[in-house]
């Protein structure tokens, strides 16, 4: 496992020719196998049965030669670990949090009791595979924001209420609570077996930069120091609008920045020494592979280029997408994505 190049780009250690390969919700809405599974379970269902987590976490395997694999789960499973709220997963919505207290009398659940069903699949997941498994959690801003998202009214209601909340007198008292919330989330799935964790805090660009740096930050410090403190597993990071968290890179103790696709990927290689994830628009793959073969050998071939030329670039990056893999993906532009990065 320790020779697998995704694990060496985590480490700015790949020297190898390879570059790693893995996807956003690469066992999701556009495999065929998947949607048969939908049309007989409830999405909340699927992540919560052992046997059918371990079934579409290797699904993609099937058809493509990735380098990682990530659970197949959801960031809501974080509120099964909080007393006090209630959830379910609505299709083309997504989380749907209910506060069923006042949120400063919001209490802890150890893990260990409310999420035993992923021991299963993570050991014979990583026994199957033989490759790197990937766990996640939702990030600080996206936890606490899904508690106020009222889908009959505007988005700007949900952002109103947690700004309120922020610059309220309780918000120690809340953000620290949420922060041993994440903690204990990923401290747990670490104790799982997981080889990487990747965090999602995809609403985090709705804040200022001035509330990330005053409100958010010493907390994010916080967790990843603590974390680091008892583990070795490295940490990627993602937010949407990435280029928002670039001035923050150097404070935070993560391993990897997971990036969208609405900058050149050579910008936050010069920004960050971290490990570089991601970029291409997931929404490529859902052209005429002919169009899509086109763009990709025209827009995407310089930049490959450089980064295979340049050791210290290749060293430390990963082959992604710049957001989760769409349902009407085609999967022959999946195929030929990766045999053109592989054999290029």
């Amino acid at each position: 496992m320790n020779n697998n190049i995704f694990l060496k780009a985590l480490n700015k250690q790949n020297y190898g020719n390879n570059i790693p390969i893995w996807f956003l919700r690469q066992s999701g809405r556009y495999l065929p196998e998947y949607r048969i599974l939908r049309e007989k379970y409830k999405f909340i269902d699927l992540i919560k049965n052992p046997d059918l987590i371990i079934e579409l976490t290797i699904l993609p395997f099937k058809y493509f030669e990735l380098d990682a694999a990530i659970i197949f789960s959801d960031i809501s499973l974080v509120y099964d670990i909080i007393e006090g709220v209630s959830y379910d997963v609505i299709d083309n919505i997504g989380p749907i949090v209910k506060l069923n207290k006042d949120i400063n009398n919001l209490r802890l659940i150890n893990p260990a009791e409310k999420l035993e069903f992923l021991k299963k699949p993570v050991i014979e997941i990583k026994n199957y595979l033989k490759k790197p498994l990937i766990g996640f959690s939702p990030g600080l801003y996206t936890t606490i924001s899904y508690l106020f998202k009222n889908y009959e009214k505007s988005k700007k209601n949900k952002e109103n209420k947690v700004k309120e909340l922020i610059y309220s007198e309780n918000w120690k008292n809340i953000i620290s609570f949420f922060s041993k919330a994440i903690l204990k989330y990923i401290e747990f799935l670490s104790n799982l077996g997981f080889d990487a964790i990747q965090i999602f805090d995809s609403f985090l660009f709705e804040l200022s930069k001035f509330e990330f740096n005053y409100y958010f930050k010493d907390y994010y410090i916080n967790i990843f120091n603590e974390f680091k403190r008892n583990s070795k597993i490295p940490i990627i990071f993602f937010c949407l609008d990435t280029i928002y968290i670039v001035d923050f890179l150097d404070d935070l103790n993560i391993d990897c920045l997971s990036v969208d696709f609405k900058e050149n990927l050579l910008f936050y290689f010069y920004k960050t020494d971290k490990a570089i994830q991601g970029n291409l628009d997931p929404f490529l793959l859902t052209l005429n592979i002919n169009t899509f073969r086109s763009i990709l050998k025209r827009s995407f071939k310089n930049i490959f280029e450089k980064i295979k030329g340049e050791g210290d670039i290749k060293k430390r990056y990963i082959f992604n997408v710049g957001h989760g893999l769409k349902s009407n993906t085609l999967i022959d532009n999946v195929k030929f994505l990766i045999d053109y990065i592989k054999n290029s």
